[in-house]
């Protein structure tokens, strides 16, 4: 931010409740009223990847392994995300999957199908 960026795009949030831990740190040094944060949803092809994803950078929870590709899931993501206090945008990374995209934008009634 010191260097001028306009914008922050995160990794792939799959714990909301960390994320949000980061977001208040954010708030309370008031980061976000100097950059737009652009959060991030990642589309997962199967638990297999999400296992995969959970064991490097990701740090899933168990539970999220059989979850995290469905729709309700991410879309419930991104309901939270928009709602979040400093957060400015949603960055859907559906890899080759467009339509994974589209119903998650669908499904959180952020933007219509």
């Amino acid at each position: 931010m010191a260097a001028g960026a306009d914008f922050v795009i995160t990794q792939p949030v799959f714990k909301l409740d960390k994320f949000n831990e980061w977001m208040q740190l954010i708030r309370d040094k008031g980061l976000h009223e100097r950059t737009c944060i652009i959060a991030s949803i990642m589309s997962l092809a199967s638990a297999r990847e999400a296992a995969n994803a959970g064991s490097s950078r990701f740090e899933l929870d168990d539970q999220l392994s059989d979850t995290i590709t469905d729709i309700d899931y991410a879309s419930s993501t991104a309901k939270a995300l928009k709602s979040t206090e400093g957060v400015r945008g949603i960055c859907i990374m559906a890899g080759v999957d467009n339509g994974f995209a589209r119903n998650v934008l669908a499904a959180s009634g952020i933007a219509g199908s």
